[in-house]
């Protein structure tokens, strides 16, 4: 997948170790005002969309950005945020650690790296056109005047996209039958990550079925209340849903009791106003700032009377590629 790029210029000037007019601190307004940071991006105004109809350009926008800065032992050196165009960052000279977030709630409590790290995020922080992005550590060298270095930012979200969906019933018995597609959405969905991705979920939505949930717009959609196809008839329409990284890598958990399993697509049909589930293991682990897309799912029977129960190759079949979602380039950093 083609990588795109947001262009944003990121400057951060550092005093001078031999400057005896200011001692290193982490006030802003102790540092010469010649010692000044700009960063610089183009932000359009965010609304909300369901998911279905994600514009690309809403996965990529940036809305407010919020930069970390500690020194090699972990203390904050210099810490900022902005909502618009404009971010002034000031900090002392020598080997810095670097951390940028987009889209994220304030973190602005956060005052040791160790605890930023560890922070927690959640699907529910993301929707069209806001997706959480972050950077990870970036290791940088700080000198006197300015300095000028590269930052991307990735989603720590997940994207599956439906991109068709075919009647493709093999037996004569059921291809004159009445066949809807009703919904396509994701189950056993992670709520929560840490910022950098090593804390496993301790939470999840549409446990082994659909529940609805303040995270619908993302996980969830019905198909305009359903979509009859013909025989060898399709949906092409692609379809956009999401969800946090999942690390469960045992896909032979289905039904019974709950516990922690992989993420599934779900597509909901019916055949003759009889419902049936036809849900696929989509990959393990779920991983972030991957797209999943099914490049066409055909339904070839009818299928599972549980959400949570993968049908068999007879039942469909599908092909799935995985790829790189694109990445978001905060552009040039001045250091």
């Amino acid at each position: 997948m083609k990588n795109t790029r947001i262009a944003i210029v990121l400057g951060l000037c550092a005093l001078a170790a031999s400057c005896d007019k200011a001692e290193p601190s982490q006030s802003f307004e102790s540092f010469n005002d010649n010692a000044q940071a700009v960063l610089a991006l183009t932000v359009t105004d965010s609304h909300y969309t369901k998911a279905s109809g994600v514009n690309p350009l809403e996965e990529k926008r940036i809305n407010d950005v919020q930069v970390f800065i500690f020194t090699s032992d972990g203390t904050l050196d210099a810490y900022e945020s902005a909502q618009g165009t404009t971010l002034q960052v000031r900090c002392t000279s020598g080997p810095k650690r670097m951390y940028v977030f987009a889209n994220a709630p304030s973190l602005a409590a956060y005052s040791a790296e160790s605890a930023l790290k560890s922070a927690v995020t959640r699907l529910s922080d993301n929707y069209a056109g806001a997706f959480v992005m972050v950077s990870g550590l970036k290791e940088v060298n700080v000198s006197a005047g300015n300095n000028s270095m590269p930052v991307v930012v990735s989603r720590v979200a997940a994207r599956v996209e439906v991109a068709k969906i075919t009647n493709a019933m093999s037996s004569a018995q059921h291809q004159g039958k009445t066949f809807k597609v009703l919904a396509a959405y994701l189950t056993n969905v992670a709520a929560n990550t840490s910022y950098d991705l090593s804390a496993l979920p301790t939470d999840y939505y549409n446990k082994m079925g659909y529940h609805s949930s303040e995270v619908d717009a993302l996980v969830y959609d019905n198909y305009s209340g359903g979509i009859q196809l013909s025989w060898k008839q399709s949906i092409s329409d692609p379809h956009y849903l999401y969800a946090y990284p999942n690390p469960a890598s045992d896909d032979s958990t289905n039904g019974g009791s709950w516990s922690p399993r992989s993420t599934k697509l779900v597509i909901k049909a019916s055949l003759d106003g009889v419902v049936y589930y036809y849900p696929i293991v989509i990959a393990t682990p779920l991983e972030s700032n991957k797209s999943y897309k099914i490049e066409e799912m055909k339904i070839t029977r009818p299928g599972s009377l549980s959400e949570d129960v993968p049908v068999s190759i007879a039942d469909c079949s599908f092909t799935l590629t995985v790829s790189d979602w694109s990445q978001e380039s905060l552009g040039t950093i001045e250091i």
